[in-house]
């Protein structure tokens, strides 16, 4: 079925039943549970006078017969009876319908992610000529939709954002979503964001004390940067896509943490060299020595900033100062044939090397996962000469 038939779902079925009388009915519930019918928009247990119809699973009828029969005795209830019901499109999940109407061997729909009312889908070649039906499906079963899009198969963006197709519902993409107790308004169309990465985001905010200066290169909408402006740290983010620049500032208004953070809207680059420079030489002569955070959350080619950092700085600045921590939080990819310190070894210097922490973030596909990188960023690097540091090898930036 490559057009959605839902008058096709109209059928007729017998189901094992028992009747209980009302007085029996919540002790008998409690033991018949693992046995009773659970359809959408089907409530299990019907009124028949003083009586009650509770309806069974005809699929664990023969793998339950003799439990129920203990239940029978148990409780002097009557023998099973078969009971006809009316079936319709709206008694099935999109799980049912998907088994039905898709590819036998692959009917599987379960990878989408959904942000606000709106359902993103990353289908495979197989599925799409069934796309349109997918969404509907979709569209008509999961509560609070009213937007379907697909992915399109390959986006090279420097902005981060994807060219979607509207599979069903409305061409409304500006949502609200609710993540680690924070809110954030954006057009999903725009911008960057990925649900998947919740955890992640609260996990590199714990990491980073209160009152710690943060430098975010990658900012988007600001699943960093928000929290750390609400844990009192002072933020600097920044992010190249203008729409991403113009949501994060309405986060921070959103969420009343705007006091505590500066947005930017600036190649990540030219935000080294001219933010982070600056956030750096006013750091360092502060006679407090707050810790220095850089977070670079753009996996696709971060790594190829990180010589930005190397001669940055002049040592002559600070003759009669300190340095203090500084941090560097990088984002990458890694192929199932790559090993991970062999990447960092192209693009950190060898003390930066020795404090390096990697751990990994999420599986992204069955040979590729993403990736955080934590090391030190040393005074040496930072006051040396560009020929000191590791060419980056060149990379195609593709999101």
């Amino acid at each position: 079925m490559t057009v959605l038939d839902r008058a096709a779902f109209q059928k007729e079925v017998e189901v094992p039943s028992l009747v209980i009388p009302l007085e029996k009915l919540k002790q008998v519930l409690k033991v018949l549970k693992p046995c009773l019918l659970k359809m959408c928009k089907l409530p299990p247990v019907r009124s028949e006078g003083h009586d009650r119809r509770v309806l069974l699973n005809p699929a664990l009828f023969d793998e339950k017969l003799l439990y129920l029969e203990q239940v029978l005795r148990n409780f002097n209830l009557n023998s099973v009876e078969w009971t006809n019901l009316q079936l319709t499109y709206e008694n099935f999940s999109h799980e049912s319908i998907f088994k039905v109407v898709l590819p036998a061997d692959n009917c599987s729909v379960s990878s989408f992610s959904i942000v606000g009312h709106i359902i993103h889908l990353n289908l495979k070649p197989h599925l799409m000529d069934y796309k349109h039906l997918i969404g509907e499906v979709l569209l008509d079963k999961l509560h609070n939709i009213k937007t379907v899009v697909n992915k399109a198969q390959v986006i090279e963006t420097e902005f981060r954002n994807f060219q979607m197709e509207l599979l069903a519902g409305e061409p409304n993409y500006e949502v609200t979503v609710k993540e680690n107790g924070f809110q954030y308004a954006f057009d999903f169309s725009k911008v960057f964001w990925n649900p998947r990465l919740v955890h992640e985001h609260g996990e590199l905010v714990k990491k980073i004390d209160s009152g710690a200066t943060v430098f975010d290169v990658f900012a988007g909408v600001g699943p960093f940067a928000i929290p750390l402006a609400k844990k009192k740290c002072v933020v600097h983010a920044n992010d190249l896509n203008p729409d991403s620049y113009q949501w994060l500032c309405h986060n921070a208004e959103l969420n009343k943490v705007k006091h505590n953070l500066t947005a930017y809207n600036l190649d990540g680059r030219d935000f080294i060299q001219s933010i982070v420079k600056e956030g750096l030489l006013r750091c360092f002569k502060s006679p407090e020595s707050p810790s220095i955070h850089i977070i670079m959350n753009l996996p696709a080619c971060a790594l190829s900033f990180v010589d930005t950092f190397c001669g940055l700085l002049k040592s002559s600045d600070f003759e009669n100062h300190t340095t203090p921590l500084v941090f560097v939080h990088c984002y990458f990819f890694l192929k199932k044939d790559e090993d991970e310190a062999e990447v960092a070894e192209k693009y950190l210097d060898l003390e930066s090397q020795t404090s390096m922490q990697i751990c990994p973030v999420r599986v992204v596909a069955p040979n590729k996962r993403m990736m955080r990188i934590t090391y030190k960023l040393s005074p040496r690097l930072l006051f040396s000469l560009k020929e000191d540091f590791p060419e980056p090898s060149a990379k195609r930036i593709k999101t």
